[in-house]
């Protein structure tokens, strides 16, 4: 065990206390951190942030900056995520916010610009088509 001026380590890991851990690089191609959960069937957590607060917004969870100052990721501590990228997207892989998988949305959904489908199925019903519905257009 190695104790020094907040920092200790131990065979279980690392804890950094009273003040905040920086990992920085100056060289160009180097990845500044990594996580890696290396344990055969390992089904925990591979990075945990927690806050001592109740969720709110007065506080980020995770902020992601293109520079000192320039947000380009963050989440909120209600959970709220914001991304700040403008990339108008032109078809199903390009944008500022593209998965490969589904988007579910519970809630409602706005769109401030034209609503697209690349899916070219003629509707035969509510539940049939390229753009399907419950209610009415």
């Amino acid at each position: 065990q190695v104790v020094a001026g907040g920092v200790q380590v131990t065979q279980g890991g690392l804890l950094v206390s009273d003040g905040a851990g920086i990992v920085e690089t100056s060289h160009s191609l180097t990845t500044a951190f990594t996580a890696i959960a290396s344990a055969t069937g390992y089904t925990g957590t591979v990075i945990l942030g927690q806050a001592d607060e109740a969720a709110a917004t007065t506080f980020n969870l995770l902020d992601l900056q293109a520079t000192t100052s320039t947000s380009v990721f963050t989440v909120l501590g209600t959970g709220e995520t914001r991304v700040k990228a403008t990339l108008d997207a032109t078809d199903s892989v390009t944008g500022s916010l593209r998965t490969a998988g589904g988007m579910a949305v519970a809630k409602q959904l706005y769109v401030g610009g034209i609503v697209m489908t690349e899916a070219t199925t003629d509707a035969t019903a509510s539940t049939a088509g390229s753009v399907m519905h419950a209610g009415g257009l």
